[in-house]
């Protein structure tokens, strides 16, 4: 799995937040929600060690998940 998890995966890794955890339960009980990718924890630990290969890990999965002639809004739910 890569840094990027769809919100709508079968099974969410343990290591996303509650905000992530919220959503998929609303989506579980057949409200609408957008598409969603979502960071877990252990994107956000790598970059506090200053892990210089994420981002360019980053940009490569966005570049294959994203079509670059759609808006997309990003959202932060960052404890820091």
């Amino acid at each position: 799995m890569g840094l990027l998890i769809s919100l709508q995966t079968r099974k969410l890794p343990e290591s996303v937040g509650n905000k992530a955890l919220n959503l998929r339960r609303l989506y579980n009980y057949g409200i609408r929600i957008p598409p969603a990718f979502i960071c877990d924890w252990n994107a956000y630990h790598r970059y506090l060690d200053n892990d210089v290969s994420l981002v360019d890990e980053l940009r490569l999965e966005l570049s294959r998940k994203l079509d670059p002639d759609k808006y997309y809004a990003v959202r932060s739910s960052g404890n820091i």
